[in-house]
Order: structure tokens, then C-alpha cells, then sequence
């Protein structure tokens, strides 16, 4: 149901919508999304969505498994009958969990198993902060995958992870993933974005963070820091390491570990350039 109001201006009308069924509020913020009518906020957008769901682990049911074993013949050009039935039953009864952001996976659910075919697929989209000016030697692709043995942050519920990866000037921020420890960014979510490089000695951060609402900081969970130098140009790496309150100093928490997938790429004549860059300016230096 929608109602209108005027805010004082006679041109403009506010619109109040109120949705019926808890599912119609993801669906309702997806196009306002598209149709670029909301102020989005990364963490207070995400959450407006997952408070109409508080449900998150079921079991397959038969309806569940039929779609799943659909869903994997599709692109497959011969399948037997029998293999389509052995997929069904394979799923059958196993623990499924709800998929977040709600705004890209409305009512999806999948096992551990189905979890680990869908999280290395390719992002669905890149955050471009290239900008094309001539100090640009090179860009990183940056994915965020998932993270394990996060600790319990919060007295009530577990942990509402993100993550904010920044190189030189610029930030980005992933989708919040609620209540979870294990958390997972899957390809259709907020989780990938590219940096570009301005000189060899850059380095990049990624934090975890637990997100506490707009009225509270969030709380700190840990960080790791990738030296752009290590990389190598043109291959992709699919990477886990352990987080860390701080780069030099060892610290006996267990604080969990970040899965990533990184490849760094320079641009023409930017391998030189990054090369020359160690070499002294003079004799003397």
C-alpha cells in the first residue's frame, strides 16, 4: 500500500510504502535501488532488508532439492535421468542457510555444499575507482570471498561483519552479513571493487568490522595488509590470511582469518615505471 503527502514544496510528493508481507521489503528496496530513488546507506540499507527475515537455517525440502538439481543442469548440454534424480537425493534433508544481502538474493538458500560451488564464481560487478589520469600505472582487482572464525562481538547475537578495504586515497565498504561467525560474500553481493595504482610501494588494507547501527562505533575485529610489491602481474590469487589487531605487534586472540582473491595488472609502461621506482634518484641517494 503507498500514501502521498507534500513535504511544503507543491512540485513534490513523499511517498510512505508499507508492504504487507515481510519478503515485499527486499523486493521494494532492490527497485528503489534501480530506479536510483533511495539514499543508500551501505550498513543501515542492508539491515532494514534482513530484520524481515530473522529465519536463516531450514532443511532442503523436496521442492528445494527438485530447483537445485534444475538449477545445475542448466549450461549442462546431456544429463541423464538418473543423474538428475541423484542430485535431488543428495540434497535431500540437508541444512540450507538464507543468503544475504537480501536486496541481491531475495529468497535464496543454499547448503555448505552448494556454498562452496557458488563463492569462487566471479563477481558480478567491480567498484571502479580508476580514474584514467597518467600517475596510474597499474589497478588491483580486489574481491572480498569470506571469513572464518570471526569472534562473537555481540552480547545478543553473534557477529554482523563487513569489511572496508582501502589503497592510497580510496575506501570501499562490502554488504554486511548478520549474526554470523563464517560469514560469505557471494558474487551478486557488494564484495568486489578496483584500486588504481600509483606507485610499486603501495599497500592495501582490508578491516573486519561489526557493525552496531548508526547511533554506535563499530566495533574493531581485525585487519591484514597486502604489499602491492608481492604480487605478480597478471595472475590471480586466491588467498586466506589470518587477521591481526596490529601489523607489528603479535596478538594472542584468536581473531579468525579473510579469504580474498586479488590480481594486480599493470597498465602500459607501468611494469617499468614500478621498476625504476626503486632505483635511487642519484648517485648520492
Amino acid at each position: 500500500n503507498a500514501t502521498s503527502a507534500t513535504d511544503g514544496n507543491k512540485h513534490t510528493q513523499v511517498y510512505e510504502f508499507r508492504c504487507k508481507k515481510k519478503g515485499d521489503v527486499s523486493l521494494y528496496y532492490k527497485a528503489a535501488q534501480e530506479l536510483d530513488r533511495s539514499a543508500y546507506d551501505n550498513n543501515e540499507g542492508n539491515f532494514l532488508q534482513q530484520m524481515s527475515q530473522t529465519k536463516t537455517v531450514r532443511t532442503r525440502t523436496l521442492e528445494g532439492a527438485e530447483h537445485r538439481a534444475q538449477s545445475m543442469r542448466i549450461g549442462r548440454r546431456t544429463m541423464m535421468p538418473s543423474d538428475l534424480e541423484s542430485m535431488m537425493t543428495s540434497s535431500l534433508g540437508a541444512e540450507e542457510y538464507r543468503c544475504f544481502p537480501l536486496y541481491a538474493y531475495p529468497n535464496k538458500w543454499l547448503t555448505r555444499e552448494d556454498l562452496m560451488l557458488e563463492l569462487p564464481r566471479s563477481s558480478a560487478s567491480f567498484h571502479d575507482f580508476r580514474r584514467g589520469s597518467s600517475d596510474e600505472i597499474g589497478w588491483l582487482n580486489v574481491e572480498v570471498i569470506q571469513c572464518a572464525g570471526l569472534p562473537k562481538m555481540d552480547k545478543i547475537s553473534l557477529t554482523d561483519a563487513y569489511c572496508w578495504a582501502v589503497c592510497g586515497s580510496n575506501a570501499y565498504a562490502t554488504d554486511v552479513i548478520p549474526d554470523n561467525l563464517n560469514p560469505c560474500w557471494l558474487p551478486r553481493s557488494r564484495r568486489a571493487c578496483i584500486f588504481p595504482i600509483k606507485n610499486a610501494y603501495s599497500q592495501m588494507f582490508i578491516g573486519v568490522f561489526d557493525y552496531d547501527g548508526k547511533t554506535q562505533e563499530d566495533d574493531f575485529v581485525g585487519r591484514v595488509v597486502i604489499d602491492i610489491s608481492q604480487l605478480v602481474s597478471g595472475k590471480r590469487i586466491d588467498i586466506t590470511l589470518p587477521l591481526r589487531k596490529y601489523s607489528r605487534v603479535h596478538h594472542r586472540d584468536k581473531l579468525g582469518s579473510i579469504r580474498v582473491r586479488l590480481q594486480l595488472n599493470w597498465a602500459k609502461g607501468g611494469e617499468r615505471a614500478a621498476l625504476l621506482a626503486y632505483l635511487p634518484n642519484s648517485l648520492s641517494d
